[in-house]
């Protein structure tokens, strides 16, 4: 290769060019031109522009695609976490969090951000995984999937939320706007299959969190909403239908098949 720089202990670059190894130990890039890393145990493949930016995220991996990125502030942020590819997708951690093992397998312009963790985006384009709670120990996010689509979100404004999933489409939203006051993973195992503009939202302030959004479904269509607490309701599809239920209630198995408004 030509102008590589490796500054740190044991670090490897195989070839490539203006690669650069910074003040680290055990990292591997293997090609590619202008790929950073300042972690130690890392490994970039090749590609163009990508970087791991700082010490805290040990033994991350980016194989290759073009301007990704993962980074962590202090602590063990993003440690063992993984971009496979594509363009302009990020996974970062928050200052002292244990965001750590995200994955973003592709696409362009995804992103797993703070204090999400185990957490996956599959592909697509300007996907998001969010979760800027309490941040410490149970109050992180972790195991959300977003497999693919467009402009997907699953959010976390306050912590204890968990194993949610949207399976692709446009738009599609699982969000916690607060938490209840237990604060345990009050909005989990909750699904949007796929279809565009769907919303799963919770809001409870039980104290047990009972009465937060669990195992609620959407299977697909447009603009379908299942609000605040209650567990086990579905809408299969169509077009804006809604199962909105009042905080503080732990209404259960409700069901739409499909059909408008």
């Amino acid at each position: 290769g030509i102008h590589n720089c490796a500054n740190g202990n044991y670090h490897f670059i195989g070839g490539g060019s203006k690669n650069t190894g910074s003040a680290i130990n055990c990292g591997v890039i293997t090609g590619g031109e202008r790929n950073f890393s300042a972690a130690c145990h890392t490994f970039i493949g090749g590609g163009f522009l990508n970087c791991i930016q700082s010490a805290s995220a040990c033994s991350a991996t980016i194989a290759g695609g073009s301007c990704n990125t993962i980074s962590g502030w202090a602590g063990c942020g993003s440690c063992y976490s993984t971009i496979g590819g594509g363009f302009k997708n990020c996974i970062n951690a928050s200052t002292g969090s244990v965001a750590i093992s995200n994955t973003i397998a592709g696409g362009q312009l995804n992103c797993i951000q703070q204090y999400a963790n185990n957490s996956v985006i599959g592909g697509g384009l300007s996907n998001v995984i969010l979760a800027c709670g309490l941040g410490t120990g149970k109050f992180h996010s972790p195991h959300n999937t977003v497999a693919g689509g467009v402009q997907n979100r699953i959010c976390d404004c306050n912590g204890g939320f968990g194993n949610n999933t949207i399976g692709g489409g446009g738009t599609n939203l699982i969000n916690q706007s607060c938490a209840s006051l237990s604060g345990q993973y009050t909005m989990t195992a909750n699904t949007i299959s796929g279809g565009y503009g769907n919303i799963i939202c919770g809001c409870g302030t039980t104290p047990s969190g009972a009465g937060m959004n669990k195992f609620n479904f959407i299977g697909g269509g447009k603009a379908n909403r299942i609000t605040n607490s209650g567990a086990f309701n579905t809408i299969s599809g169509g077009y804006f239908n809604t199962i909105c239920l009042n905080a503080g209630n732990a209404w259960k198995r409700n069901t739409i098949g499909g059909g408008s408004g």
